[in-house]
């Protein structure tokens, strides 16, 4: 692909070999919490990816 070349991906069971893989190709690459992890209202418990997205 030509550059530069970016991306971010939610922090998993495979994640940071990922990541170190892609730095090495010299591919930025943003580690982020899951959204399930992140801290939100007691009484927003409806889950859309939209949403999750905007958060």
């Amino acid at each position: 692909m030509p550059g530069p070349v970016a991306v971010t991906y939610e922090a998993g069971p495979t994640g940071f070999g990922l990541a170190r893989a892609l730095i090495a190709g010299g591919i930025e690459c943003t580690v982020v919490a899951a959204p399930s992890k992140l801290q939100c209202p007691s009484g927003d418990r409806v889950k859309t990816d939209a949403r999750d997205a905007r958060h």
